[in-house]
């Protein structure tokens, strides 16, 4: 008897452990930004990224491994790094061979705390159905996490989860709860109205960074690149 796999939506750095002790594979989306940005930096060239939970991390990897330094606190470019987490920005910029050290407010920390899981993926809009069609050639069961910010799933992390689920529930003949169920009847549709409606992208509207929010919504699927996170010695990489 073929046992089938079971996938889940949730949200929140805290609940990336559970699934990771049950030995689930895992897949970060944070829509805006970190996911997408980390998709692009890897498109543009780049030999991996080291995502960071502290700020002090990525001096260290601009020390010892000539990093480029990425990242945001607040939305804001972190004073004295090279460049803000931005998916446009990043988009026109040559990376190609460099190693990049990121860190942001909430989606770098999702992605270490999840180390320990079978497998970790980087999904977003631009990489979903791609992402579904790796879960379905590894196998097992899978947790689709959103970021979340101050407990909140917000919308655009429940429309980069709710497509990765709808297109691996078409390759697979998965168990899905009902809330997974749900959020995938929900939020599968009308994605540029949910993620032009968040939060986060009224706040990057207000910060000038509009152009994210576009880049996110005009450029689904458009990338085929699948980010994988692994624990190499005392460092969290991310390559292709």
């Amino acid at each position: 008897m073929t046992i089938k796999s079971k996938i889940v939506i949730d949200f929140d750095p805290s609940s990336a452990k559970k699934y990771a002790i049950n030995k689930y594979g895992i897949v970060v989306v944070d829509v805006l930004r970190a996911s997408s940005t980390i998709i692009i930096i890897l498109s543009q060239g780049a030999k991996e990224v080291i995502p960071c939970v502290e700020i002090e991390e990525t001096e260290y990897y601009r020390k010892s491994l000539d990093a480029v330094l990425v990242g945001e606190r607040k939305g804001t470019k972190i004073s004295g790094f090279d460049y803000t987490n931005s998916p446009f920005d990043l988009s026109k910029v040559n990376l190609e061979s460099k190693i990049i050290a990121i860190t942001t407010s909430t989606g770098t920390r999702l992605i270490n705390e999840s180390i320990g899981a079978k497998n970790i993926l980087i999904g977003s809009t631009l990489n979903a159905s791609e992402i579904a069609r790796r879960m379905h050639k590894l196998g097992g069961n899978w947790a689709v996490l959103g970021a979340g910010t101050r407990g909140e799933f917000r919308p655009e992390d429940q429309v980069g989860c709710a497509l990765i689920v709808k297109y691996f529930m078409r390759l697979s003949n998965c168990i899905v709860n009902s809330q997974t169920r749900n959020i995938v009847n929900t939020y599968s549709d009308n994605i540029e109205t949910h993620i032009r409606m968040s939060s986060s992208s009224q706040k990057l509207i207000e910060i000038g960074q509009r152009n994210d929010v576009d880049f996110v919504i005009n450029s689904l699927n458009k990338y085929t690149i699948v980010p994988v996170a692994r624990k190499i010695g005392s460092r969290v990489k991310i390559t292709q």
